[in-house]
């Protein structure tokens, strides 16, 4: 992002935490579980499916990751949110 921007990683740290309180690890790991949620929600793409399309290494990184930031994991979450008929 440093790069894309042409400043330091330093400053891009600098703006993120001046102009949305929070890292640029923070800020794009929120974006992506956005996005993940929503695929869960609105498609019926397999889980393994998803967990590649939003660059984790396998289904089981993605379990950890929404486990820790939902307090779910995936297949919990499509359950509860999903919005095509089961």
């Amino acid at each position: 992002m440093a790069d894309h921007a042409d400043i330091s990683a330093s400053r891009l740290h600098a703006v993120f935490r001046e102009k949305f309180d929070e890292t640029p690890h923070v800020w794009l790991s929120d974006i992506r579980m956005k996005k993940i949620c929503t695929l869960l929600a609105d498609t019926s793409l397999p889980i393994a499916q998803i967990a590649d399309a939003a660059g984790f290494s396998d289904q089981t990184a993605l379990t950890r990751a929404m486990k820790k930031a939902k307090g779910v994991t995936p297949a919990v979450y499509r359950r509860e949110f999903s919005v095509l008929p089961q």
